[in-house]
């Protein structure tokens, strides 16, 4: 593991003269206020500069996938870095993917530099953005249990609007596999 004592020490300084971040954007959809992008560079930038330390963001596309890359780094060339895949229904309506992305910007920027906010955040959850897929696990468990019908599969990855089971979203793991095991259960029982 590569030493960082320079970078977490800096970046506890920091932590400790942040401002507050204020919640100047409002989402009327869910009647809540949220910290904007810009309230938290506000809060943390003079901090961050002061002890040597600079963010930047940037995105990053491979295999047909992109993803937001963050990186939180140190004058003494010290690096943490964050790779969140950004997920939209579809990738062609450029609107919904800027939206996604800079929502995702606003939630990594926050995490990776320890910014708080004092309430639950609403806004933008009417996007899909990033959502965690199922490990490679979960996918070997749902081939197991697709029993290598390649239709089935076809049918599963179309429904959840993905192009293989890797892309099926965590939460949504569940409701997958009670379905196939209860289609187990009838086809056998019917035989």
């Amino acid at each position: 593991m590569e030493n960082k004592n320079n970078l977490y020490a800096a970046l506890a300084r920091a932590q400790s003269t942040y401002l507050s971040a204020q919640k100047s954007g409002y989402n009327p959809h869910y009647k809540s206020s949220f910290s904007t992008f810009e309230d938290l560079i506000y809060a943390s930038r003079e901090s961050l500069v002061k002890e040597g330390l600079s963010v930047t963001q940037f995105l990053e596309s491979e295999e047909d996938k992109d993803y937001l890359v963050t990186l939180l780094m140190h004058a003494s060339g010290e690096v943490i870095k964050s790779k969140v895949r950004i997920y939209v229904k579809d990738p062609t309506d450029i609107q919904k993917f800027g939206s996604a992305m800079t929502y995702l910007k606003r939630y990594v920027y926050a995490s990776i530099c320890g910014i708080s906010t004092s309430e639950y955040d609403a806004d933008g959850l009417d996007m899909v953005v990033a959502e965690h897929t199922i490990t490679d696990k979960q996918v070997g468990f749902l081939k197991a249990l697709i029993k290598g019908n390649r239709e089935l599969e076809e049918t599963i990855c179309k429904h959840y609007h993905v192009d293989s089971l890797s892309q099926i979203p965590a939460k949504n793991m569940n409701q997958i596999v009670e379905k196939l095991k209860k289609n187990a259960e009838s086809s056998t029982s019917g035989t």
